[in-house]
């Protein structure tokens, strides 16, 4: 069994709006972290996970996740499942746990327009 304390974990600012967290375990086939959104995420375009089926557990707050197509509402307690290659942007103001598999690694992950 491995335990990973809040006070070993690393802080990435990922723009103006989201402020991720993340628990390192060094496992390819799953990681785990948390963010903080506060707004538009990406400020603009979209997100797209070419490798990472990524899941969000709202632990607190509400807010919207937009695909090309279609906008889904969500609020404490929702859990958000995103596929490989769905491109998205999130507008929100929340905290979030954030399972990822296999891990999440900054590579896979493109913005695209």
């Amino acid at each position: 069994m491995i335990i990973k304390k809040f006070s070993d974990s690393k802080i990435f600012k990922n723009g103006e709006s989201c402020e991720v967290r993340e628990y390192e375990f060094n496992d390819p086939d799953i990681n785990i972290g948390t963010a903080v959104l506060s707004g538009r995420f990406p400020e603009s375009g979209y997100l797209v996970n070419e490798k990472v089926k990524e899941y969000a557990y709202v632990i607190d707050g509400k807010g919207s996740i937009s695909t090309k197509t279609k906008t889904f509402s969500f609020t404490k307690g929702d859990v958000i499942m995103i596929p490989v290659d769905e491109a998205y942007f999130w507008d929100a103001y929340c905290s979030l746990v954030m399972p990822c598999a296999p891990a999440w690694y900054p590579e896979q992950s493109k913005r695209v327009e």
